[in-house]
């Protein structure tokens, strides 16, 4: 592998990614608007002396602004989300599913230990000539 291809198949560190897409999206687009109605509401109710030029350059500034701390407040609200889910998922591999695995298999072994046992008393009712009727402990589980 050459170096340009290792550049090409790197995440960017600001990228967000592809599963985070539509939330992004949808977080970043209602604080813009939010923003907008905001700002537009602002310039406009606020009676000054400038020009309607003035006052049309300032909404656009303070548009600018709002998309930017959207865009950086959006960004920061789902990394965390993602390391909290990360987390979650990491404490599961680490944690969880290990001790659910133990219990599996103690009640594998259970589950051996009672079947020998089934089966000895079913071979000794067969010795004695005795019916043996009781059912098996896979079917009673």
């Amino acid at each position: 592998m050459t170096l340009s291809e290792g550049r090409e198949s790197r995440e960017p560190m600001w990228a967000i990614r592809p599963s985070w897409g539509s939330p992004y999206f949808m977080l970043f687009t209602l604080q813009v608007v939010a923003g907008i109605a905001i700002v537009t509401r602002e310039h406009i109710a606020v009676v000054t002396e400038d020009s309607t030029y003035d006052t049309f350059i300032g909404i656009i500034r303070d548009v600018v602004s709002v998309g930017l701390a959207s865009a950086i407040i959006t960004f920061t609200i789902t990394e965390i989300l993602e390391g909290v889910m990360f987390t979650g998922m990491w404490i599961r591999q680490k944690f969880l599913e290990p001790l659910k695995e133990s219990q599996r298999a103690e009640g594998r072994a259970e589950m051996i230990i009672e079947m020998k046992e089934w089966d000895r008393r079913r071979r000794d009712a067969e010795a004695r000539g005795e019916s043996f009727d009781e059912t098996p402990p896979y079917l009673r589980n």
